[in-house]
């Protein structure tokens, strides 16, 4: 999974001699608004030529000295070793009150941020595309910026963009997102895709739902948060459903929103808690529809990405149930103590034999897995290795 590192570094600059011996105190710090961001679109590197991006960053900017400043901001972005942009404002007098101004991304694209009543514009606007080798058509084809790491850097500097102090960003932990442009979510179990023919039973009304993502995993160090979150939702079908849509125009069975991991037993443990909006139980002799949906925070807003929508069979529990304990116990002389580990984690995520049993290819039953445990009891036949799918 690539990842993308947008890292702003802003900075406390000042002006002096060239000698830069007596640093002046002005302070200057930019904050992303969004620090969950996980992509970037192009609009809002476009920061200072279109004028109509909206807000993902704060300036804070003070003059602490007795003395004004006439000054430009200069804001580049690099990519990976490569400056791809450069914007420069126009000129203006940071007065020498200790007022701290804030301006916002949108503000300087527009033109209307001010400093003590002096409009402040991010102009002569260049974008190098030609820096980095396909970068345009990277960045074309998606839509958002490409994996890589993208540096912010703001720094102020004198009318003749010359002269430059740098000291280090006086606020930090605010300025760094980690981007992954995440595009998909499979769905694991139960069921399989309502494009398969064949529908999958399974023996429990408590299936153990699971499905992978490149979504970014785990929590922000930053917020606090989940990078991402899910939206899951169960469907019943009923006789008369047709088509994947009939079914899912009905109230769905299960709807969790906001659920912050990639599983989920059902029912939920935490039914009544917040996210849970419907929880029915699942019957016998029922077929479910599912999928998952994942909110994906960007910088000014949220994106979705769906999985593609699973269907399963709840079978009939008292025959299932009397079969899969024949099953189980089978598996358990089959494998004996090298392989018990294995069908113990299988039962324990709540799986259960559902009785389709296949040997070379060659659909069979319980009377076929028989056989082969009487073959390997009698030597006839080993176990080199055991594999889950």
């Amino acid at each position: 999974m690539k990842t993308l590192a947008i890292i702003s570094t802003f900075v406390l600059l000042v002006f002096g001699s060239l000698s830069m011996a007596q640093p002046y105190q002005i302070f200057l710090d930019l904050a992303i608004l969004n620090l969950n961001a996980q992509y970037f679109p192009l609009g809002n590197l476009d920061f200072a030529n279109t004028g109509s991006s909206q807000n993902y960053f704060n300036i804070q900017i003070r003059n602490d000295e007795s003395i004004s400043f006439n000054m430009k901001l200069r804001m580049q972005i690099r990519y990976n070793t490569d400056i791809i942009a450069t914007g420069i404002s126009n000129e203006f007098v940071l007065p020498p009150n200790g007022v701290t101004y804030l301006l916002t991304s949108q503000q300087l694209a527009q033109g209307v941020a001010m400093v003590d009543g002096q409009p402040i514009q991010l102009g002569d606007y260049d974008v190098d595309f030609g820096a980095v080798q396909n970068l345009q058509n990277q960045a074309l084809q998606t839509g958002v910026a490409p994996a890589g790491t993208y540096e912010f850097i703001l720094t102020a500097v004198d009318p003749n963009n010359q002269q430059i102090i740098i000291a280090t960003d006086p606020i930090g932990g605010n300025n760094i997102l980690t981007i992954t442009n995440p595009t998909y979510i499979e769905l694991l179990f139960p069921g399989n895709s309502v494009s398969d023919p064949s529908i999958m039973e399974i023996n429990t009304t408590t299936p153990y739902a699971q499905w992978q993502t490149d979504v970014q995993p785990g929590i922000n160090p930053v917020t606090g948060e989940p990078y991402a979150d899910y939206d899951i939702f169960f469907y019943q079908k009923f006789p008369g459903d047709v088509s994947v849509q009939d079914v899912l125009n009905h109230p769905p069975v299960l709807q969790v929103e906001g659920y912050p991991d990639n599983f989920l037993q059902y029912p939920p443990s935490s039914v009544g808690g917040p996210g849970f909006l419907t929880v029915r139980p699942l019957e016998a002799g029922n077929t479910y529809y599912w999928f998952v949906r994942s909110n994906i925070p960007g910088p000014t807003g949220n994106s979705t990405i769906e999985s593609d929508v699973f269907r399963f069979k709840i079978a009939d529990l008292a025959q299932a149930s009397t079969n899969a304990q024949q099953i189980l116990a089978i598996l358990q002389q089959l494998l004996g103590t090298n392989y018990a580990q294995v069908l113990t984690t299988l039962t324990v995520q709540g799986f259960d034999p559902n009785g389709t049993i296949s040997l070379d290819g060659q659909s069979g039953d319980i009377n076929t897995l028989l056989d082969v445990a009487n073959k390997v009891a009698s030597g006839q036949l080993s176990i080199e290795d055991v594999q889950v799918y």
